[in-house]
């Protein structure tokens, strides 16, 4: 055959192979849930809602690349959302009025772990009251806060605000009179929703996916990297990894340590201050809770001298700011590593080994320090 023909069978061909794999479902090609349920998402909430997403072979972000690939904790994930397209909370109290409201981002979601090892389902577990996560890519702003507890019916009750200290902090100017989804209510199941949300999936070229695959195990097949390569080296995430005290090796999110090297930084508690005068307005109280980096918890434990050292200074000004001007706050940091001191010589971790977000272990920490401060205040 002359090139001349060629070429035009080959463009046609790879036009067809692309047009029909995008009739298969997008989850068969996420290794995850966080991008497969992001992509048909709605108006009124942050994922596709009524999804379901249960993957037995799920793994961490971090070890994506094949370089890391020997480091992968397969494991379940489940992940289910509401009408409003927010992730489900398992709760024993569904008759109950709904009493916490849990705003943040994807360690609120929490990346990684089953509907029932959620935070929110974990602070549901540990309270005895009924959550709502609406927990998104970062934390709503007042205004879905406000649109989003008068749906629920909320009367009164806590919003716990998560931040994760890798994240810069909100301020008024920029999120005051934002809003970030509509009030809804949400889409019916017609056929042109259905037709909306299937168009926004075949967007996804599943066959430039199938080549990026194709493309990672040619490279890695014609340069592998030894075992002892240079723990630095980049790849498709900034990524580190580190051998801990007990000999496991742990990956890191770059930007994770980068941001706990300077002690001086500074995090303003203002925006926090404000938005508990104004939930104060709908009688709704706040808890804040402070969230260390995986680097903050695991660099004490890491074998090399050179390694970067956390602080955990800017994390504790900004607690006792909070506090001084009235804020209730939880900072987490010393749980999590009090817990992480007593796993390590059996091997077992409050983080993912391949991610940057903690584990059901590490939510569980969490969700029970916050609980039982906020009975203690």
């Amino acid at each position: 055959m002359r090139i001349g023909r060629l070429i035009p069978w080959t463009i046609a061909l790879a036009l067809v192979l692309d047009v029909t794999t995008r009739l298969i479902p997008i989850d068969m090609f996420s290794f995850r849930a966080w991008e497969a349920l992001m992509v048909a998402r709605g108006p009124t909430g942050p994922f596709e809602s009524d999804r379901i997403y249960a993957n037995p072979l799920t793994y961490g972000d971090l070890s994506r690349p094949r370089r890391y690939s020997q480091l992968r904790q397969h494991h379940l994930e489940y992940f289910s959302t509401d009408h409003w397209g927010f992730r489900n909370t398992v709760s024993t109290s569904e008759d109950q009025a709904v009493r916490w409201l849990l705003v943040g981002d994807s360690f609120g979601v929490s990346s990684g772990v089953r509907d029932g090892g959620s935070l929110a389902s974990q602070v549901a577990r540990w309270s005895g009251e009924r959550v709502y996560n609406a927990s998104a890519d970062f934390p709503i702003p007042l205004n879905d806060i406000r649109f989003t507890s008068d749906r629920l019916g909320m009367k009164e009750g806590a919003v716990i605000f998560e931040f994760m200290e890798r994240q810069p902090m909100p301020t008024v100017a920029s999120t005051g009179a934002s809003r970030r989804y509509t009030d809804g209510p949400p889409l019916a199941h017609t056929f042109f929703e259905r037709v909306r949300g299937r168009s926004e999936d075949a967007a996804v070229s599943r066959l430039r996916i199938l080549a990026g695959w194709g493309s990672e195990s040619i490279v890695g097949t014609i340069n592998p990297e030894p075992s002892d390569a240079n723990p630095q080296q980049p790849t498709g995430l900034p990524t580190s990894s580190y051998e801990l005290f007990n000999g496991q090796t742990m990956l890191f999110y770059g930007p994770d340590i980068d941001v706990v090297r300077d002690p001086n930084r500074q995090i303003s508690p203002d925006y926090l201050v404000w938005l508990k005068s104004e939930l104060a307005k709908l009688n709704l109280q706040l808890a804040v809770l402070l969230v260390p980096t995986k680097y903050s918890v695991y660099g004490p434990f890491v074998k090399d001298r050179s390694a970067v050292q956390p602080s955990s200074l800017p994390l504790e000004r900004l607690a006792d700011s909070l506090k001084a001007r009235g804020v209730f706050v939880v900072d987490i940091t010393d749980a999590l590593r009090k817990q992480a001191t007593r796993d390590l010589s059996r091997n077992q971790y409050v983080y993912f080994i391949d991610d940057t977000h903690w584990n059901e272990r590490g939510i569980s920490v969490a969700a029970q320090a916050l609980v039982e401060a906020w009975k203690a205040r």
